[in-house]
């Protein structure tokens, strides 16, 4: 059963991506305490990356809190900055990449919850 609560972000530590060296999250929610979403603040360091990736059932809808980078879908590229929002619909090859000279900080939701 879940009940309603509330997380403070600033409260949990950063966590190394066991996939994707250089990059780190913060679990703020996950299936143990949302039924239907997973949701992360994930860092990517200045000149890291987000390489390629599939979700096959997952969609993923993120917003840039800070930093400047560039997000891909297959071979397109497109700016991805502090106030973007994106959402990559399952299948979709993806990508993100810090060009900016500060950490990019990324508020990522996953419906389903991925893993």
């Amino acid at each position: 059963m879940f009940n309603s609560h509330i997380t403070d972000p600033d409260s949990l530590e950063w966590t190394e991506h066991p996939t994707f060296a250089g990059l780190y999250f913060k679990a703020v929610e996950t299936r143990d305490t949302h039924p239907t979403s997973r949701v992360s603040i994930v860092r990517v360091e200045v000149g890291g990356e987000i390489s390629a990736h599939v979700h096959e059932v997952e969609t993923e809808t993120a917003y840039v809190i800070s930093g400047k980078g560039t997000i891909f879908f297959g071979d397109e590229e497109f700016p991805f900055s502090a106030g973007m929002v994106t959402t990559v619909v399952p299948g979709t090859r993806h990508g993100v990449r810090n060009i900016g000279d500060v950490p990019m900080e990324v508020f990522a939701l996953h419906t389903p919850p991925v893993q």
